[in-house]
């Protein structure tokens, strides 16, 4: 149970997006900017079925995900 005490820090912003393609032009506008993904844009069925992800690090090393997931 929290007690109010607790330090948190977020190092992960997960960012929902409508379709598979969006991941993609985001992430041809990523490395266009020039940013590496972490993570290659693909599926990821451990996570759950659909699930479709990028990462990228910003420069505050940061991970961004963008990712599409059907609702279930």
């Amino acid at each position: 149970m929290p007690t109010g005490e607790e330090f948190v820090v977020a190092d992960h912003l997960a960012i929902l997006v409508d379709h598979k393609e969006t991941v993609k032009r985001v992430t041809a506008r990523m490395m266009k900017e020039g940013f590496a993904p972490l993570f290659s844009p693909a599926e990821y069925p451990e996570v759950a079925n659909g699930y479709y992800a990028v990462s990228f690090c910003d420069p505050d090393n940061y991970v961004i995900e963008i990712y599409t997931c059907p609702q279930e």
